[in-house]
């Protein structure tokens, strides 16, 4: 169930770097957020597929 569910939101991350979205996740309501900035896209150190900013910081699990 957890891989499965860390399988989907790699998913979704990619798909929003892609379009240049940061995914917001709080326990309360996640939200993913539009943002027009190439250059974190580019040089954020989380993942090689791109910038994915979870919170204020990204973990491979991406529970923060």
């Amino acid at each position: 169930m957890a891989s499965a569910l860390s399988r989907s939101y790699l998913l979704v991350q990619i798909l929003c770097a892609t379009i240049g979205a940061s995914v917001t996740l709080s326990h309360a309501r996640p939200s993913i957020r539009i943002k027009h900035s190439d250059n974190a896209i580019a040089n954020h150190p989380g993942t090689r597929f791109g910038a994915i900013v979870v919170g204020e910081r990204f973990t491979p699990m991406g529970n923060v």
